[in-house]
């Protein structure tokens, strides 16, 4: 497997994969402010500790080393016997779209096949609704994979791309309700995402962490601590030593 991403890389990822060969590219590595914070460059921060957020906004973002989008990667991945190389991103951030400009051209992305949430806090969910020009919409709707939980908090803050309840490792895909009546429904569906929502774990410490497909790789959802009182899911892919 290959390892590449944020910041400072040079070196472009190969388009097309061999069969069963990897790629993770970081799409950010930083905070769920990112780097640099807006309260150091408007002078509000009362910290006497010496930043790097000066330095951040220097030069081109993509060769700047403190230059950092919220926490976020994408695996590239092409299996045995297969003629195509997928792409699938883990958690949809806030800097998702400022991520896929700087990315998606400098590795040949050509789009996203699916979507893994790992929690429902912003940084991780609130760049969904710029995946509408994400995707290839002649393949049919996105896949997104999430917890129950993550899907609760989705439902408050993008009703407009939720409007039925997914079942437990099935799928349920969302459509465009007219909310105009002076627009035809065809115009103002063209301008959101079409999302299969899939619920993968709950989650919870007694959850059985069942594995699910994403095509043709067995993800395993375990529980991850992340701050009171969220829980977050982290994952597990490959087969063996590989995993």
């Amino acid at each position: 497997m290959t390892v590449l991403g944020e910041n400072g890389v040079t070196e472009d990822s190969r388009n097309v994969l061999q069969g069963g060969e990897s790629e993770v590219i970081f799409m950010g590595t930083g905070s769920s402010t990112g780097t640099p914070m807006i309260s150091c460059l408007v002078g509000l921060s009362k910290s006497d500790t010496p930043c790097v957020c000066l330095s951040a906004v220097q030069g081109d973002p993509c060769e700047n080393k403190n230059n950092r989008l919220n926490p976020s990667l994408l695996l590239r991945f092409r299996l045995n016997n297969s003629d195509s190389t997928r792409h699938v991103l883990f958690d949809c951030c806030k800097t998702f779209r400022e991520a896929a400009v700087r990315w998606f051209s400098k590795f040949s992305i050509p789009y996203l096949d699916a979507v893994i949430l790992s929690h429902r806090h912003a940084d991780a969910i609130l760049g969904i609704d710029d995946l509408r020009m994400a995707y290839d919409t002649k393949s049919g709707p996105l896949p997104v994979y999430m917890s129950e939980k993550t899907f609760g908090t989705i439902k408050n803050v993008f009703p407009y791309l939720v409007n039925s309840q997914p079942s437990l490792h099935g799928s349920m895909v969302s459509s465009c309700k007219n909310k105009h009546r002076d627009q035809p429904a065809e115009a103002a569906s063209a301008w959101v995402a079409k999302l299969d929502w899939r619920l993968v774990s709950r989650p919870s410490l007694d959850d059985p962490f069942s594995p699910f497909d994403v095509h043709g790789i067995e993800v395993i959802p375990f529980p991850v601590f992340h701050g009171e009182p969220v829980l977050s899911l982290g994952f597990l892919m490959g087969k063996g030593e590989k995993k």
